[in-house]
């Protein structure tokens, strides 16, 4: 039997659990150190594939050249289906019990927020899980769900800015913590913290926001509580991230980086 996530209206879900929720630190408040060494930076063109670069390509198999993490077509398991009732398929993603996957809402013309939804299937497709992400939104316009992923039993996605964060007024690109047990939202970061792709490692959850002409970080998150551990400075937009023989690398419209990450982001001593 397939287990639905119901949600209370966001007012009063908002009413009765603004005081449990746990809310990140805002981006722009107390600063916070980079926690990423970097190693080197290449530059490169923003439409070289992620192959002549050296990378893989799981991490987003639709390459870097799109805002959204798609899983292109005819490559998604038979057993998922395509359509979930007028949503597409977006992502997805192998997990331990079969498939989390991520279906949208056809791209619309105005500015409305996208519908968006999550549903695990188990390994021969029988659906297990639903939970509609739209309610928990922060915003009915100028939001999409860029990225998600599942982890520990929690569904982690960016609501982030469909164009210029300005024209959400800079309220836009948080990265949402939800327990898909409960439906509820453990915690919201700060605007302007993920948009594009994001990874988990660890624990820990590797993102970062960037547009044309507004600054652009990489941030490490507590995948917990959704603390900022990390904020680094970068060139310009993130589009692609992987890890490769313990350094986190990284590409930009204009640059590829190597980073070495301070063991403190997991807790662990400095290396000697």
């Amino acid at each position: 039997m397939m287990h639905r996530t119901r949600h209370l209206p966001p007012i009063l879900l908002a009413v009765l659990l603004g005081g449990l929720t746990t809310t990140g630190p805002a981006a722009g408040g107390d600063p916070v150190p980079s926690r990423l060494i970097q190693v080197s930076r290449q530059p490169i063109d923003s439409v070289t594939d992620l192959a002549a670069l050296g990378l893989g390509s799981a991490n987003k198999p639709n390459g870097r050249i799109y805002r959204l993490r798609e899983t292109p077509d005819g490559t998604h398991p038979i057993q998922v289906p395509r359509l979930w009732g007028g949503l597409e398929l977006g992502i997805v993603d192998p997990i331990e019990s079969g498939f989390a996957v991520l279906y949208r809402a056809p791209v619309m013309s105005g500015p409305q927020s996208r519908e968006t939804q999550v549903v695990l299937f188990d390994a021969e497709g029988r659906p297990t899980r639903e939970l509609d992400l739209t309610p928990l939104l922060s915003s009915p316009d100028h939001l999409e769900v860029q990225d998600f992923r599942y982890h520990g039993g929690r569904i982690y996605f960016n609501e982030a800015c469909q164009s210029y964060s300005r024209e959400a007024g800079g309220r836009c690109s948080a990265l949402v913590c939800v327990d898909l047990d409960t439906g509820r939202v453990l915690w919201r970061t700060a605007p302007l913290v993920s948009n594009n792709i994001f990874i988990i490692d660890r624990n820990r959850v590797f993102c970062g926001y960037g547009f044309t002409a507004e600054p652009d970080f990489l941030f490490i998150l507590d995948a917990d509580t959704g603390r900022v551990l990390s904020r680094t400075p970068i060139d310009s937009a993130h589009d692609y991230m992987e890890f490769q023989d313990g350094h986190l690398l990284v590409t930009t419209y204009r640059s590829l980086y190597r980073f070495r990450i301070d063991p403190a982001v997991f807790g662990e001593p400095a290396n000697r």
